[in-house]
């Protein structure tokens, strides 16, 4: 007697909630759900698996460019300027800060400050000194 087994009896919990997740993110189709789906993969997948996910993705693109692209807004070029807030701005705003490189949070940090008014300008810098007291 032959005892056929579910595939999804097989497979490891994590990726099943893995393969939950995109479902769901492919489904909703908006910038939350791929950021949620994003932090799923950083919770559920090891490095490897999460670049094997990535590299897979890039190979399916038809077109060269387009995969040159995504790969360029991930590495070398840095997050590109914030995107218009979807949901919470704090949240939106600490996802890109999150991904920006050294050189785009300085610039960014520096246009802000010198657009507050005054008074917040010198709350901002109660605030950092304080925590670089602590």
């Amino acid at each position: 007697m032959s005892s056929k087994r579910s595939f999804s009896t097989l497979i490891k919990p994590q990726y099943l909630k893995v393969v939950r997740s995109l479902g769901y993110a492919l489904t909703l189709g908006d910038a939350d759900a791929w950021i949620a789906f994003s932090q799923i993969l950083v919770a559920r997948l090891a490095d490897q698996e999460r670049a094997a996910v990535a590299y897979a993705a890039l190979m399916s693109l038809d077109d060269p460019a387009t995969a040159l692209a995504v790969a360029e807004t991930v590495l070398g070029r840095g997050t590109g300027i914030p995107v218009a807030p979807f949901s919470d701005l704090a949240g939106q705003a600490a996802y890109w800060a999150d991904m920006a490189d050294a050189d785009e949070l300085e610039a960014y940090c520096m246009a802000i400050f010198n657009r507050l008014e005054p008074d917040t300008q010198a709350a901002f810098v109660r605030y950092v000194q304080t925590r670089a007291a602590a």
